[in-house]
Parts: C-alpha cells; sequence; structure tokens
C-alpha cells in the first residue's frame, strides 16, 4: 500500500519485519461515519432513520524507515513536517492497483520517534467520503 498526501509520499523506504510482506505502511485502519437523523413519529411501532450524508473518515497507519546511521534518523526526525492545511490523500492497494481519494483531508496528527537508525511515525488524516477518481 502507498499513502500519499498531497505530493509527498509518506509511505516512501518504509520497512516492515521479515514476515510483514512488501514495505509500506502497518496497521492501516478506516474509520468512517455518516450523519442519520432518527425519523420519530406519534404512535409508531419501529423507528427508522434518515441518512444525512455528511460521510466522514479517519485514516491511520503507522510506518517505520531505516536510515543510513543515528545522525541521518535524527535529521530525517527534525525536518519530517507535514504541511498545514489541506491535501488529498491517495492510497493505492499494491498489486491489484485499486485506488482511492479523499480530497481537502487535513493532517489531524501522529506520533514521530527514532531508535538507533530507524524512525517510528504514526499518522491520523480526517476527511470526507473517498472516491474512485482523482478530485
Amino acid at each position: 500500500m502507498q499513502v500519499w498526501f498531497g505530493e509527498l509520499k509518506l509511505s516512501a523506504g518504509a520497512v516492515r519485519g521479515p514476515d510483514a510482506g512488501p514495505a509500506g505502511p502497518d496497521q492501516l485502519s478506516i474509520n468512517s461515519a455518516r450523519v442519520l437523523q432518527p425519523k420519530q413519529l406519534i404512535r409508531a411501532t419501529n423507528g427508522s432513520s434518515l441518512d444525512r450524508g455528511n460521510e466522514t473518515n479517519v485514516v491511520t497507519f503507522a510506518c517505520s524507515r531505516e536510515h543510513g546511521s543515528v545522525a541521518a534518523a535524527e535529521v530525517f526526525l527534525l525536518e519530517h513536517v507535514l504541511p498545514a492545511g489541506t491535501a488529498t490523500l491517495k492510497l493505492l492497494a499494491t498489486g491489484e492497483g485499486a485506488e482511492r481519494y479523499m480530497a481537502d483531508a487535513a493532517y489531524q496528527g501522529g506520533q514521530h520517534s527514532y531508535k538507533g537508525v530507524r524512525t517510528f511515525h504514526s499518522y491520523t488524516f480526517t476527511g470526507g467520503a473517498f472516491v474512485a477518481q482523482a478530485p
């Protein structure tokens, strides 16, 4: 899986454990929610809901990168700053070629650390619906 935020490839250089398959993000999850309005009819025997849309998605994932030296890992950690504002979040599946886009995604936050020559990163993005075509 490849993950892009605008022109920044977040999964670039990601490494995984020996049994985890190709390089890419670990623990990728997508949490979706839609706004529903309950219909409360007088003396009704069953309730129902109106789907108001307003879909939101929260994407979280983690990855690690191996660098040539401890100094290079420290520099990468200090310089790895995601841009403020919104951009298109692109998820590209490995092998199958499936891709999805979230327009106007915002970087909500994450955690970044290093140990030796390896840096560890987690990211959280929030946005609207995923679409199959690039916006």
